[in-house]
């Protein structure tokens, strides 16, 4: 009786646990700049405490959300660069502001799972990698706002 309550327990704390979805490429918007997201190589998504879910078409427009934004959350992720089906907890990720990246928005910004991916599909300098903390503290201007 004590494993079925604690199996219960278990089952009920996973499904109040905010957490992030697939998104439909072409159909979803982005919550900050309204655009269709497109492209998942630069897809991103906020997950609130309540569990409601902001989709995001370039890291570049969270990051904006999140200054503007005073809502709480659960959960931040973005699409690695190279692995456009896996998500990175945004404060894990390495990011890269570079002209060969040609983001949706024009901020050229991309998230990489390590850096050595970063360096080596880019072949840019070691000391051009950011990360989640320094990324937060930037505005970014965008095109087409």
């Amino acid at each position: 009786m004590k494993t079925v309550i604690i199996l219960l327990s278990g089952i009920i704390l996973l499904a109040c646990n905010p957490s992030v979805r697939s998104i439909d490429y072409g159909i979803d918007s982005c919550h900050y700049c309204k655009m269709n997201i497109a492209d998942p190589r630069f897809a991103a998504q906020l997950v609130t405490e309540k569990g409601k879910i902001f989709t995001f078409d370039a890291i570049e427009c969270m990051v904006n959300d999140l200054a503007d934004s005073r809502e709480s959350h659960a959960a931040l992720v973005v699409m690695d660069y190279n692995n456009p089906n896996q998500w990175i907890n945004a404060s894990e990720g390495h990011y890269v502001i570079n002209n060969k990246i040609q983001s949706p928005m024009g901020a050229h910004l991309a998230c990489f799972s390590s850096k050595a991916d970063a360096y080596t599909t880019l072949d840019i300098p070691q000391d051009s990698i950011l990360d989640w903390n320094t990324l937060v503290t930037k505005r970014f201007t965008l095109e087409g706002l």
